[in-house]
């Protein structure tokens, strides 16, 4: 098996994992991970858009 290719799925996995995470905890996670603070107030009010 290619290790580089084995690291990369492994590294999107996680992205996907990180982006999930967002969604479920919300604002708190986009604030961690460097999303605005427009971003972070929107999910806080509910909003579809983030």
């Amino acid at each position: 098996m290619n290790l580089f290719l084995l690291v990369a799925g492994g590294l999107s996995g996680f992205a996907a994992l990180a982006h999930l995470g967002c969604i479920i905890f919300g604002a708190a996670w986009y604030r961690f991970f460097g999303a605005s603070e427009h971003m972070a107030t929107l999910t806080e009010q509910g909003k579809l858009a983030p």
